[in-house]
């Protein structure tokens, strides 16, 4: 199966995306979900997952993410539309533009096409805060879309990290202090940053906090060295962690 969703509108477009995974692994028997950015993959490693052979005996769901953006992988997704749409494992294509010669080259093969257009005016900027709070929360699919909706609207990775991290601070402080918030107060944490803390401290363990934190750390450094990418290592974070 075959889907292809694109548009300009960042935010209605990775929402309907994240439904429609929502809504195919609610009916598939214990899918995979797996999510592939237009540089992490070459033509074998897509045929992989086209077959369902090799690593995964699962089924899988596959989000292609820029993929007919790129002109090296749209000549790729046009080579295999068919094999993608007759595949056992469900693709969908995430894209910014789509040129109507292209829809009309992959019409035949997809599921369903969906555009997404910003109709009118500016989107306000994201408040990246809100992804702070979403962690607290340990709403997965919520700090995910947050986390797309800071990157759309400029924030910078070393400002989403920081953010990260400080909300998993106070929520730390929080559970070693039992949610007294006189304790909090006297460690420079506001009334207002410490109800929040208290309550989120109850979706976390110490443990899980210590190596949240750990995590963070390892990674903002290992993308200082080049390792990887603080970007996409603080997404990986939110999908694996929250």
């Amino acid at each position: 199966m075959f889907y292809i969703l694109h548009g300009a509108d960042f935010l209605k477009r990775n929402q309907k995306v994240l439904q429609l995974v929502e809504t195919l692994l609610s009916k598939k028997p214990e899918p995979l979900l797996v999510k592939i950015d237009a540089g992490e993959i070459n033509s074998r490693g897509l045929d992989e997952f086209i077959l369902g052979q090799g690593l995964f005996e699962q089924k899988l769901i596959v989000v292609l993410n820029g993929f007919i953006d790129s002109k090296e992988r749209r000549e790729e997704i046009l080579e295999k539309a068919e094999a993608l749409a007759s595949s056992e494992n469900i693709f969908i294509t995430n894209d910014e533009e789509i040129s109507p010669k292209i829809i009309l080259e992959l019409g035949e093969h997809a599921q369903k096409i969906q555009e997404f257009s910003i109709k009118s005016g500016v989107i306000n900027k994201f408040n990246v805060f809100a992804l702070g709070d979403s962690i607290g929360t340990r709403d997965r699919m919520g700090a995910w879309v947050n986390f797309l909706k800071s990157v759309e609207y400029g924030a910078e990775a070393e400002e989403i990290h920081g953010i990260v991290l400080w909300q998993l601070k106070s929520i730390a402080l929080a559970k070693s202090a039992q949610g007294d918030s006189d304790k909090l107060k006297k460690a420079g944490v506001s009334p207002f940053v410490a109800g929040k803390a208290i309550r989120y401290s109850k979706n976390y363990t110490e443990s899980e906090l210590k190596k949240s934190m750990s995590n963070l750390v390892t990674l903002y450094h290992d993308s200082h060295r080049g390792i990887l990418e603080l970007g996409s290592g603080l997404e990986k974070f939110i999908l694996e962690t929250v």
